[in-house]
């Protein structure tokens, strides 16, 4: 019994010398992460903003004046004391607090009826879960090169499935961090979402966030024909909805390419003879308009295909001339749109080739643009290997299936 309790005892005192060692090292951590997140803050643009330490939790207060404002002081705050963690002191977790200059938080007042009910001592009430709501509706779509990125609140799974549908159809490489949430803005929510979606395949890269009703557009941008596009697809939002952009482009970035020796144009296929009948016009079939125009494009092709570079997007010189045609044929066809496809052949990972046809794709409606051609009546696709019209067996078909396709549709 007599060296049991010296056991006990000296767990006891062990455990007690532990924790008073251990408690101000704990309030040491704190301290430091206090003066790390201050000196985070303390740089120009973040005035606005404050921050206080709690064990390793950091909540953010103060009015940011934009959302770019907000994101950037909560990162900060996250990155005081670099990667951190719970062993290493770092800030594991940040409490957003702010308000958004323009963005009316949701909030929800209690009412006296639904103040705590006095009940006798001993007696414990059941509590029911109210779902957080979040503040404001914030939904995000990042995106660069073939690569997207969708984050934030969706209304439904509908949407959610909707918007990752249309994403996989305009990037190569598509990340979901998409949840799920309540109380949506007022509108079709869903409409605006996949607008600013569609207009960050006019971009190199960028960023486009529809917070409640608001939607923002940031990125670079081709040339101005895109910030165009942008532009006009903003004012087409849907009702209750307002958009606006803050594009870069590189100016007169096609203008400055080395000219081409002049050459012969090809010969355009003459129009088919209108044959007359009981003395009234034929009425033309539909897709008519489309098919003659593909024709008029295999024309100014001829037989051979647009380079690029090796493991490239960018247009060999020699095809200038090839695609100066088909800039010129296309704005005839003012009443049909162009869906430009790029192919690779079966050599590397697929997911690699699709990638590098898609950006070949995109150079190529860049260079359309450039010279004239509405860039809204373009759209374009990475197939990689998916499509060959030849063996992959031999260099000979390898180069057959290294190509761009144009393929016409009426609006």
């Amino acid at each position: 019994m007599g060296k049991l309790t010296i056991l006990l005892f000296a767990v006891l005192t062990i455990g007690a010398y532990g924790w008073i060692t251990v408690y101000p090292n704990a309030r040491e951590v704190q301290d430091q992460l206090q003066a790390s997140v201050n000196a985070a803050l303390s740089r120009p643009g973040m005035e606005w903003s404050a921050a206080e330490v709690d064990g390793q939790t950091a909540i953010v207060s103060g009015h940011a004046p934009s959302l770019a404002a907000r994101d950037e002081a909560l990162n900060l705050v996250l990155t005081a004391a670099g990667d951190g963690g719970p062993i290493m002191g770092g800030v594991v977790e940040v409490v957003d607090r702010t308000t958004v200059a323009g963005l009316q938080p949701r909030t929800r007042e209690r009412s006296p009826a639904a103040a705590e009910p006095v009940v006798p001592k001993g007696t414990e009430l059941e509590r029911s879960a109210v779902p957080a709501i979040r503040t404001p509706f914030i939904w995000r779509v990042s995106s660069s090169g073939s690569v997207a990125v969708l984050a934030g609140s969706v209304p439904n799974e509908a949407a959610r499935a909707a918007l990752l549908q249309q994403a996989r159809q305009q990037f190569t490489v598509v990340d979901d961090a998409m949840t799920i949430a309540t109380d949506p803005p007022a509108g079709d929510w869903q409409a605006a979402a996949q607008l600013a979606l569609a207009q960050l395949s006019q971009l190199e890269r960028g960023t486009a966030e529809l917070a409640d009703s608001r939607l923002s557009i940031q990125g670079d941008a081709a040339d101005a024909g895109a910030v165009a596009a942008v532009e006009a697809a903003l004012s087409k939002l849907p009702a209750g909805y307002h958009g606006t952009q803050q594009l870069t482009y590189k100016k007169a970035a096609v203008a400055e390419a080395a000219p081409v020796p002049p050459q012969k144009p090809a010969l355009e296929p003459a129009p088919p003879p209108v044959v007359q009948a009981m003395a009234r016009a034929p009425v033309p079939k539909p897709g008519a308009a489309a098919a003659e125009c593909e024709q008029q494009i295999a024309g100014a092709m001829g037989k051979a295909t647009i380079r690029f570079a090796m493991q490239s997007a960018e247009i060999e010189k020699a095809s200038l001339a090839q695609l100066d045609r088909v800039a010129k044929v296309l704005k005839r066809c003012d009443d049909v749109r162009v869906l430009i496809g790029g192919h690779t052949d079966a050599k590397g990972r697929e997911a690699y080739n699709r990638s590098l046809s898609l950006d070949r794709a995109r150079s190529v409606r860049d260079y359309l643009a450039g010279a004239g051609v509405p860039r809204e009546r373009m759209q374009v696709a990475g197939y990689g290997s998916s499509r060959p019209i030849a063996t992959n067996e031999t260099e000979d078909g390898r180069t057959r299936n290294r190509r761009i396709t144009f393929e016409a549709s009426e609006p």
